[in-house]
């Protein structure tokens, strides 16, 4: 069995990223969710049915339901009874690999929820098939919160070629009613759950900013229109169609990363606003790399004219 013990963590016990769900960067609510949808930051939704909705809930301040006083909850909603999975994917499978890990989360309902089963995994290897180990599940839910726990060793990847995409995961399948409620998501070393571990605030979000980041506020969705504090060139008198934007933190390194470029005004891909002359101009993401971008824009800045954007970059596993 590979030993693993928190100092191998870098001092944190919970190997899972938000696992509060206090951090939405692309937002806070999310209808018609499709395959691979992410929503509360570093959480896969994988689903094939369009009614599901997922949303921020907040506790109320003092409850004791839930211990420790956590501020949000993850809700996760149906017009009908159907299934999704709940995933949250771990850059480093080989930590993980022939390793006893806990799982630990609050759950509950208020319609014939359950959580059918639960899978840790090892996947997307460069050689090699997906392995799995179940977790567990069968639980029915009631409108009470109780608390989940399942141990396992996730499996070897002995054997294996392990490529930059390459992932150990934690999957929570659960079956629908009207709502299912989740809060508090621990993954731990060893046999036995302990209390959740809460991050300050700041450092979650770096944590989370390694695979998306954004130059809306954090509270600001993508494509949010007439927000400050993006991007914004002064073109005085000298017309430079190229520039470099640096990350706040180093993303993973993807093979892929994936940056998008929002209008200022309108909230287009792709584009932004001249807004000393309120016309919009074509712009693009090149040179993409682990610590920045350049942008440069296909049409020609107007000398001494003010260009407004925004920007997400997500190295999502």
């Amino acid at each position: 069995m590979a030993q693993l013990s928190v100092s191998n963590l870098g001092g944190g016990k919970n190997l899972l990223i938000n696992g509060g769900f206090d951090i939405w960067q692309r937002g806070t609510s999310f209808t018609t969710l499709s395959n691979n949808t992410y929503a509360a930051d570093r959480w896969n939704l994988f689903t094939v049915a369009s009614t599901h909705t997922v949303s921020r809930q907040a506790f109320t301040p003092g409850q004791t339901d839930v211990p420790g006083n956590p501020t949000y909850f993850m809700r996760l909603a149906s017009s009908g009874s159907n299934e999704l999975r709940l995933i949250q994917k771990i850059e480093a499978p080989g930590v993980l690999s022939g390793t006893t890990m806990t799982l630990s989360f609050w759950a509950k309902t208020t319609d014939g929820g359950s959580i059918r089963t639960i899978f840790a995994t090892q996947d997307a290897f460069a050689s090699g098939a997906r392995a799995d180990q179940g977790m567990g599940g069968g639980t029915t839910l009631d409108t009470t919160w109780r608390k989940i726990t399942r141990t396992v060793t996730f499996p070897s990847i002995t054997g294996k070629t392990v490529g930059v995409n390459t992932y150990a995961s934690v999957e929570i399948y659960i079956t629908l009613g009207n709502s299912v409620d989740i809060a508090q998501v621990q993954l731990e070393v060893g046999s036995v759950a302990t209390p959740f571990e809460f991050r300050p605030f700041a450092e979650e979000l770096a944590l989370c900013q390694r695979y998306y980041e954004k130059s809306y506020d954090t509270a600001t969705a993508p494509g949010s229109i007439n927000i400050d504090r993006g991007v914004q060139v002064y073109k005085a008198g000298v017309v430079d169609n190229l520039g470099q934007i640096l990350f706040k933190v180093t993303k993973r390194p993807a093979a892929s990363i994936n940056v998008v470029l929002y209008n200022w005004a309108t909230g287009a891909t792709a584009s932004c606003r001249d807004i000393s002359n309120s016309v919009d101009k074509s712009i693009a993401a090149n040179g993409i790399g682990d610590n920045g971008f350049y942008w440069n824009n296909t049409n020609t800045f107007t000398a001494n004219s003010v260009m407004k954007w925004h920007w997400t970059a997500d190295a999502e596993l």
